[in-house]
């Protein structure tokens, strides 16, 4: 398959996309999985946001604000956020 415009890096504007000529390419140099709470701490103080996949239940369709408590025993991850910090 032939790479064309289409199948490259972008800017648009108005409607119309052009390819980069030189586009940014980023990556991670390393990664690993955190378990426990002052671990996940640990982590987001020495390295930054930490991502986090949780079970969802009703409860979060309901949920307006604080501290959402669930007790649906739902283990399969279904939503991923970023934890950005603690306290």
């Amino acid at each position: 398959m032939a790479c064309d415009s289409k199948a490259k890096c972008q800017k648009c504007y108005g409607g119309k996309c052009h390819a980069l000529a030189r586009s940014k390419i980023y990556g991670i140099s390393g990664y690993g999985i955190v378990v426990g709470e002052e671990n996940i701490m640990k982590e987001i103080q020495e390295n930054g946001p930490v991502p986090c996949g949780i079970a969802t239940s009703d409860a979060l369709k309901e949920y307006k604000s604080g501290i959402l408590t669930d007790s649906s025993g739902l283990t399969k991850h279904d939503h991923f956020v970023m934890i950005y910090g603690f306290g």
